[in-house]
Parts: C-alpha cells; structure tokens; sequence
C-alpha cells in the first residue's frame, strides 16, 4: 500500500517528516516488526508543515485499519481512554489456572495479554497447529521466551478472541469466556449478561419519545 497526495501539494518536506513519523508511529504502535532499511531522520521542518503532516498521517492511519492492517495504531489504549463499542477498555481480566498467571483487557478487536504474564512452558498432546504456530512465531520475534519455567510475554500481544489467548497461554484448547475473569472471580459469559441487562434496563428507563398527531382539523363556528 502507498499513500499519495491526490492534490499534488505535498512537498519533499512532507515526504520526509510523514516517512519519519510513519515509522516512530509504528514502532509505537508495536503490532507489527518493521523491515524498514532506511530508519528515516527528523528533518526541520515549519510548524503549519508538521501540523499538516500529524492530520495527513491520522487519515492514513485510518484508511490502513479499515483495508484490515492497523499499522499505525495502538493497541494499547492510555489511561481512562475509551474506544467505541468499549464500555470499559481498562478493566483488568486474570487467567489464573492450570499452572498460568496472566492479565490483559478486551477491545473492540479482542483481548491483549499483557507483558509478563505467564503460560505453560509445554503444549499439550492435543494442541492444534494454530496454537504451535502462535508460540513459536511469538518466540522468534522475540515478543515471548521460555523463562523460569514459564512461557513468558515480553510484550503486549493482541489476540482475536480470550479463547485464542488462552489456548496459546496453556498450550492447548481452552475455553476463554470461563477462564478470564475479573478480579472478583466473575468470568466474561457473567460479565457480558451483566453488561446487556443493564444496556436493557437503561432502554426502558428511557423516556419515550414525544409524538405529535397529524390531521386534518374541521373549524367549529
């Protein structure tokens, strides 16, 4: 994919601080490992120029998420942040059980297991190729090591369900809905009926919505 300018009005000033602050952007953003051989310099450049640059690259940005190849953005949301269709992005979830000690959070894209936590450090007999895949590609980008005894996230790492995430943290299949919990024990399946019977509730506290009859009137004398 390559991003241009359909009005022609960026300039080699452009070019350059957008290549640099694509790339800090991505590293930042910490989802997919760059093959970038050009590092890129922070050029000097005017400040209406770097304004126009930061709003250029926000639209890109997400143009890329929705072709499905979120490079420049985070998954890591900042404190008190919210994201649409994320009624609480900081809630922390535990994954507490058969030899693991894990946290991570739900996002409208999955769940992220969070750097340091701990999964078995062996698969089991049954896991599936996807799981063996998973771990060995997260150990040979050095995203997670085998230390301790333990399978070890060095990073934050984004997964597409809380099953996926625990299967590649015990080794083997598992159930996410009833294995990440909250930290008074309450599994997702709990937390999301939880979450609709309030969504419910709120529906039919609502007021209704005002009507007005529209006809035709006869004048009285």
């Amino acid at each position: 994919m390559v991003a241009v300018s359909l009005t022609n009005e960026w300039t080699s000033t452009h070019v350059s601080y957008l290549e640099w602050l694509s790339i800090r952007t991505a590293q930042r953003a910490d989802r997919y490992t760059l093959t970038n051989g050009n590092d890129a310099s922070n050029p000097f450049t005017p400040a209406p120029l770097e304004a126009d640059c930061h709003e250029f690259l926000d639209t890109i940005s997400v143009l890329l998420t929705t072709l499905g190849a979120p490079i420049l953005d985070s998954i890591r949301p900042t404190e008190g942040e919210s994201r649409p269709g994320d009624e609480s992005p900081n809630e922390g979830l535990f994954f507490r059980e058969s030899g693991c000690d894990a946290q991570g959070y739900l996002t409208p894209e999955g769940i992220v297991v969070q750097r340091g936590s701990r999964g078995r450090p062996d698969l089991r007999g049954a896991a599936t190729e996807r799981v063996r895949a998973t771990r060995e590609s997260l150990i040979t980008s050095g995203r997670a090591a085998i230390e301790d005894g333990a399978f070890v996230f060095r990073d934050d790492e984004l997964f597409d369900s809380p099953s996926a995430a625990g299967a590649v943290l015990v080794g083997g299949s598992n159930n996410g809905r009833i294995s990440w919990k909250n930290d008074t024990g309450e599994d997702l399946n709990v937390l999301e009926a939880r979450d609709l019977a309030r969504a419910q509730a709120q529906r039919e506290a609502a007021p209704a919505s005002d009507s007005v009859e529209v006809g035709a009137g006869v004048p009285t004398a």
